[in-house]
């Protein structure tokens, strides 16, 4: 397959966002066969479902299609794990991806026929591949069966614009902003859907609710900056033109927009040094150029973690472990995809398998305190206690606001390491400045039986939040 560009309905690819996650779940632990009291809480394990934003894609290469193999998960509760997670991206061949990745999409669209997030996946699918009338019928079907999600619309209507559906467009949009519907990406959709219409002035309208509603959204300042520009609102527009260069905006249009508003004000050599300071257009990515095999990887791997949520919301959780195998294979540090699936073991009791991610997952994320933590509270599920510290105390010395401070202190009252854990809780007291963080302090000097300097730091907590009644009722 060549790569090709502009409106189409044929297979070719284009790029899109990247998107995260989403608390889901958190427990006690156990340590050596006793619950650890509400006080001294040691660790929660917070797992995460991946949201359904889309990563880059890219273009197809002319090549012979080779169905990539699917790893076959091993199944290790109880032991030691045997998985075998890749650090580097496997060699592919782009365009037997794309007919893989679409041939997955239809086997789940035929397996889940009433399912609006498959239909949704579907319509990312088959729009950066370029078949936009199958888009719009994914969306379409998406929304049919489940009309309120805003990413659905959003999507859609982009698709119509392409195709030269403005009016379509919309409609779509409209109904979604008159049922309340109202994220940046909505708006802006329909401030250019009313621009392509010709009707300006409504564009204006809605994009100055877009940014007074997403004042750090540079994408709402730039279309309200465009449609100022055609409006003869040249003013507010280079206003708004250098609030999207502010925000990080660093792209063509922007400067364009400024450059063109400063001209019609009678700035031509301002305008001039703008125009000077436009980014470089980038060359066209061909199909062996090392970008766009990255965007097409990122892409692909989305897509596979996304099927892996749809099909694990059906009990699916085998092939959804398949998915996410498939991912990281593509995307080796994937932290969504990873997430995923640590959360996927950890759900099916398989929680060797579940620390071996964390290990990954540190290794890729090493200031996120989460993954310490995490790996921390299953060590203890599987009767690990000196990973469960070894674990914390690295956390402690990847993260230096007192957090990790904190829940080492916890698990150290919990094995009864006393002076250690008033060491921890005191450095969590005095950067943390918290409830509490003064709670755990507290019980560990009861415990160590320093009641004279507990009781002082009684005092302090009651300052900084008099009405809490857990100091309030704490009595020494």
């Amino acid at each position: 397959m060549k790569p090709r560009a502009g409106k189409s309905t044929s297979t070719g690819t284009r790029p899109v966002s990247e998107g995260n996650r989403e608390n889901s779940a958190a427990g006690r632990w156990l340590v050596g066969g006793a619950v650890v009291s509400t006080l001294v809480l040691l660790v929660a394990y917070v797992a995460f479902e991946p949201t359904a934003d889309e990563l880059p894609a890219a273009e197809a290469a002319d090549r012979q299609p080779v169905a990539p193999p699917v790893p076959e998960p091993s199944r290790t509760a109880g032991h030691e794990s045997s998985i075998a997670l890749p650090t580097e991206p496997r060699e592919i061949q782009t365009e037997a991806e794309q007919q893989q990745l679409l041939a997955d999409v239809e086997r789940a669209l035929e397996k889940f026929p009433d399912d609006a997030t498959v239909f949704y996946i579907a319509g990312l699918t088959y729009a950066e591949l370029l078949q936009t009338d199958k888009a719009i019928t994914m969306f379409g079907r998406s929304l049919e069966i489940d009309s309120s999600r805003p990413e659905v619309l959003a999507q859609y209507s982009d698709v119509l614009l392409q195709v030269g559906q403005q009016q379509e467009a919309v409609s779509v949009l409209q109904q979604a902003v008159d049922g309340g519907v109202e994220t940046v990406a909505i708006l802006t959709a329909l401030g250019d859907a009313y621009s392509q219409l010709g009707e300006v002035e409504q564009a204006a309208e809605i994009l100055g609710r877009a940014v007074e509603r997403f004042p750090d959204q540079p994408a709402a300042w730039l279309r309200l900056a465009q449609a100022q520009v055609q409006l003869g609102r040249f003013e507010k527009a280079e206003k708004n033109a250098r609030t999207v260069i502010a925000l990080g905006q660093d792209d063509r249009a922007a400067y364009l927009v400024l450059s063109t508003a400063l001209i019609r004000l009678g700035r031509r050599e301002e305008a001039l040094k703008i125009r000077g300071q436009m980014p470089k257009i980038e060359p066209q990515v061909v199909p062996d150029d090392e970008k766009y095999q990255r965007s097409f990887r990122g892409f692909a791997s989305n897509t596979y973690s996304m099927l892996a949520s749809a099909y694990s919301a059906h009990n699916s959780l085998s092939q959804a472990e398949q998915w996410l195998l498939r991912s990281i294979e593509l995307e080796p540090a994937s932290a969504k995809s990873l997430i995923s699936l640590a959360d996927l073991y950890r759900k099916e009791g398989r929680f060797k398998d579940s620390i071996q991610v964390h290990k990954r997952l540190i290794e890729i994320q090493p200031t996120n305190l989460l993954n310490y933590t995490n790996l921390a509270s299953l060590a203890v599920s599987v009767g690990d206690v000196p990973l469960a510290e070894s674990s914390l105390r690295q956390a402690v010395k990847a993260d230096q606001t007192g957090n990790a401070d904190l829940q080492l202190a916890r698990f150290l009252i919990g094995v009864g390491n006393l002076d250690d854990a008033a060491a921890h809780a005191q450095i969590a007291v005095e950067r943390l400045e918290t409830v509490d963080a003064y709670l755990v302090w507290i019980s560990t000097l009861r415990a160590q039986g320093n009641m004279a300097l507990a009781f002082d730091a009684l005092l302090k907590a009651r300052e900084i939040a008099p009405d809490d009644p857990r100091l309030m009722n704490l009595q020494l």
